[in-house]
């Protein structure tokens, strides 16, 4: 079955349902223990889900991801904003991200 999410997005938001964003901005950061050698940490730290944790705690959603070196090593953090994000809103949320990424430096 093939869902045209444009279509039902629109159809929905010209009945009142819903308004439903279908297209975003999409970014990686890969976290990486030896920035000079780009290592990856070790896969037990789960340093994206540490990030992701922190994030949401102090009102950010961000998703977390490991395996993108060799399917085992590489973690990253993905942000998806919608394209209306305001300037303001991308200051927070960068703010947001670098203070949950500076308190899990703060615990390596």
């Amino acid at each position: 079955m093939r869902v045209d999410i444009p279509s039902r997005a629109a159809e929905g938001a010209a009945d009142g349902d819903a308004d439903v964003p279908t297209c975003t901005l999409l970014m990686g950061i890969e976290l990486v223990a030896d920035p000079s050698t780009a290592r990856p940490p070790a896969r037990a730290l789960r340093w994206s889900e540490h990030v992701v944790e922190t994030a949401f705690a102090k009102g950010l959603i961000v998703v977390s991801g490991a395996g993108g070196i060799n399917g085992v090593e590489g973690d990253y953090v993905c942000l998806a904003p919608p394209y209306t994000i305001s300037r303001g809103q991308i200051d927070d949320m960068i703010a947001i991200l670098s203070e949950s990424l500076e308190e899990l430096s703060g615990e390596r």
